[in-house]
């Protein structure tokens, strides 16, 4: 007897757990198992254990008669088989928890953006294709309350979960403050932005009582105090809740006060343990590294906008990146430090990336942060240094005259330091690394200069400050980006005789006072300015050359003139207000196959800008040609009748056409043209408009074509309108505009 149970109460128990596997398998966020699988699990345990009752009572032999005790038995047997039985279920075996479904969130009504954020989550989630959906940005930029607001109208059934299947078994909707995370996890991104200035004045009005809002002498101050918020939901909500009902303007006034001093905010309730708080919580989960790194982006001015280029040289300058070998390591590292901070929302890209803003909130709580670290007083306009107790003790106000004493200094700025016109020396200087004198008033090469064997960064491009003797280059032997000034033709070939490659490099060659600045060393530039480039002359360049610009010079018919063999990677030439110059390439140079950009300005006897047999395919890479002001160009390029040569433009979608008298033909081949049903050809979509002054000037111009004259099919394109000739070349051109009324008698080819 004692052996009959034991089977049927394991059979029973492996059942529930089967059962119980298959629901805790079912999504359970929100789930709950039916009433009917919870009745079945309780009178599972009922059963099981009245059979372990009976199963004691059978092994201490308590029963009276043998017949109790096997209809006892009997009994047992028969109740485990049928809840046995019982527990095969047709339908599912969970359902969604009324208890969670049901609750309410607090949350607050939506505006402008954030309602329109939230029915694009509500049509990813109605629709089959997207099933995770990732809604990022900033702290306090309002994505839990655009979910609050989803969740309090987030009926399962009406959005596709209500019946799981194959394909479809989940959704879910996360937030975050991290693009990566996004990426990571494959969501559909859908970012949450600012709001707009006359959102941001409704809600901030609409948090505050009717009396404070309606109060004339309290306008000034709220608007003021919204502006601060830069826009931001948190702290909107929160600076609201601290003024609420108060009505007495200084108190307002002071409001402002501290929000504008950046770190003395004491009495504004929430701010700090709010909405600070919140935003800190991103700057903490980053490496002290890049904590540092970030609180220095809060040195600038709020709201100003620095390129990234610049930021990541005082990150390097400040010793704040590791040392890594060479220049570009450091740079390379600097560059994902900022894509971490980019994608973390802790910094806003700008200007197509190329530049990057701090929220004037996130600025306020970095500030706050390291208010015992820094003092900033940027964007002040200050006339004065303030007073000496807020620059701490031993902080020093000019420059120390014990310079030449720092042997452990290693980043010497002296930029646009106007006033200063000379250096001590510089002999026990040896741990320097950087040393920037451009834009200064410096005159002399400073004493002991060819001493500093560490340095990798060396500007001299002051404003009376010429290198005089190149040979000093040579024991630089570190030195990976230079920036500076030749006096003559023939220091500048010894230089670029005995240098060694560079990372980077804008040098200027010029024997007097140069026109305008030259720019900072973000590629390697080469500038020639009032210089005489005779035929013959040894013009040398870099090999590594990849943008040089010529102005004012003169001598040169051609700029086969110049060693242009020795440019082998030069993609962007320049030259403006060169007298003489009759042809941009008289003779063919395979060393061009890499040049990209073409600019041409105020070039009196410029006649053509590729020669007789130069070979247009030796230009293939070109995107953009720009002439302005030639006003002697008589061809684009001179091509010999039996050749038949023509510039094939495959991307040309724009010619614009004006002030070019002399110039007569046009030899361009144009691959689109199609032909009809008719066998008649005509342009494709990418051609889509021709404008010029007069269309009398437009029928005395020679197309080239090998089977029709160009103009006869291009003619329902004209539009006699434009002031330029614009000619995209090269297969991934774009045409654009870049003629301006200020020069009528430019030429624009592009």
């Amino acid at each position: 007897m004692r052996e009959q149970l034991p089977p049927l109460n394991n059979d029973l128990q492996d059942k529930k757990t089967t059962i119980q596997q298959q629901v805790d398998d079912e999504p359970h966020y929100g789930k709950m198992p039916t009433q009917e699988v919870k009745r079945w699990f309780t009178k599972v345990e009922d059963k099981l254990a009245h059979a372990r009752h009976v199963e004691d009572k059978v092994s201490k032999g308590k029963c009276l008669f043998h017949s109790c005790l096997g209809k006892l038995v009997d009994e047992t047997t028969q109740a485990l088989k049928e809840i046995h039985a019982e527990g095969y279920f047709s339908g599912r075996l969970v359902v969604n928890d009324p208890s969670l479904v049901a609750v309410k969130l607090p949350t607050q009504t939506l505006v402008g953006h954030q309602v329109r954020v939230r029915d694009e989550i509500y049509g990813y989630l109605m629709g089959g294709k997207v099933g995770m959906i990732g809604v990022c940005r900033m702290g306090g930029i309002g994505k839990m309350t655009i979910m609050r607001d989803v969740h309090n109208n987030f009926d399962l059934g009406e959005i596709g979960i209500d019946e799981l299947t194959k394909d479809n078994r989940c959704k879910v909707v996360l937030t975050t403050r991290s693009e990566e995370v996004i990426r990571s996890m494959g969501c559909k991104k859908v970012q949450v932005a600012c709001l707009s200035k006359h959102e941001v004045m409704n809600l901030f009005l609409s948090k505050v009582r009717q009396d404070v809002s309606a109060n004339p002498t309290l306008k000034s101050s709220i608007k003021l105090l919204v502006r601060e918020c830069d826009r931001l939901p948190l702290a909107l909500v929160t600076l609201a809740a601290s003024m609420k009902g108060i009505s007495n303007p200084r108190v307002w006034e002071n409001a402002v006060n501290e929000l504008r001093s950046d770190i003395h905010i004491r009495n504004i309730q929430g701010m700090k343990d709010k909405v600070f708080r919140s935003l800190k919580y991103s700057c903490d989960r980053l490496e002290k590294v890049d904590q540092d790194c970030f609180f220095y982006c809060a040195l600038y001015p709020k709201g100003h906008q620095f390129e990234k280029e610049e930021i990541i040289q005082y990150w390097i300058e400040e010793g704040l990146i590791a040392e890594m070998g060479s220049q570009k390591a450091m740079e390379d590292n600097s560059h994902s430090i900022l894509e971490k901070f980019e994608q973390n929302y802790l910094l806003e890209r700008v200007k197509n990336g190329a530049c990057v803003k701090m929220h004037d909130v996130v600025r306020k709580m970095a500030l706050n942060i390291t208010t015992k670290r820094f003092m900033v007083k940027a964007g002040k306009q200050l006339k004065e240094l303030s007073n000496e107790e807020e620059w701490g003790e031993g902080s020093e106000k000019s420059l120390p005259s014990s310079i030449s004493a720092l042997e452990e200094l290693k980043v010497l700025l002296l930029n646009r330091c106007n006033n200063l016109e000379s250096l001590p020396s510089v002999l026990k200087l040896q741990a320097l690394k950087k040393l920037r004198l451009g834009g200064s008033g410096i005159k002399e090469i400073p004493q002991g200069l060819e001493m500093l064997v560490n340095l990798r960064y060396f500007d001299l491009l002051a404003k009376h400050l010429i290198l005089r003797n190149p040979e000093q280059m040579s024991e630089f032997n570190k030195l990976e980006v230079f920036e500076g000034w030749f006096y003559n033709m023939g220091d500048w070939n010894m230089y670029v005789g005995q240098r060694k490659k560079l990372y980077k490099y804008s040098i200027l060659v010029c024997p007097l006072y140069p026109s305008r600045d030259i720019p900072w060393a973000s590629s390697n530039l080469v500038v020639f300015e009032r210089i005489e480039i005779n035929s013959g002359d040894a013009v040398m360049l870099p090999y590594d050359i990849q943008q040089l610009h010529l102005k004012h010079c003169y001598g040169a018919r051609s700029l086969n003139d110049i060693r242009l063999r020795d440019a082998i990677d030069l993609k962007e030439c320049t030259v403006e207000d060169c007298f003489d110059l009759e042809s941009i390439f008289s003779s063919k140079n395979d060393q061009l196959k890499k040049l990209k950009s073409l600019t041409l300005r105020n070039l009196a006897d410029l006649k053509v800008l590729v020669g007789v047999g130069v070979g247009v395919e030796v230009l293939h890479k070109l995107e953009k040609v720009e002439v302005n002001g030639c006003l002697e160009l008589e061809e684009i390029i001179t091509e010999p009748e039996e050749e038949g040569m023509v510039m094939v433009c495959n991307s040309l979608q724009v010619i614009e056409i004006s002030n070019c008298p002399k110039v007569k033909r046009i030899p361009l081949l144009l691959p689109q043209l199609k032909v009809d049903g008719e066998g008649k050809l005509y342009p494709s979509n990418t051609l889509q408009e021709i404008r010029m002054q007069t269309e009398d000037w437009w029928e005395s111009v020679e197309g080239k074509h090998p089977s029709l004259n160009v103009k006869n099919v291009v003619q329902p394109l004209l539009n006699p309108y434009g002031l330029v000739w614009s000619v995209a070349v090269g297969p991934s051109s774009a045409i654009h505009t870049v003629f301006s009324d200020e020069n009528p008698d430019a030429c624009v080819i592009m």
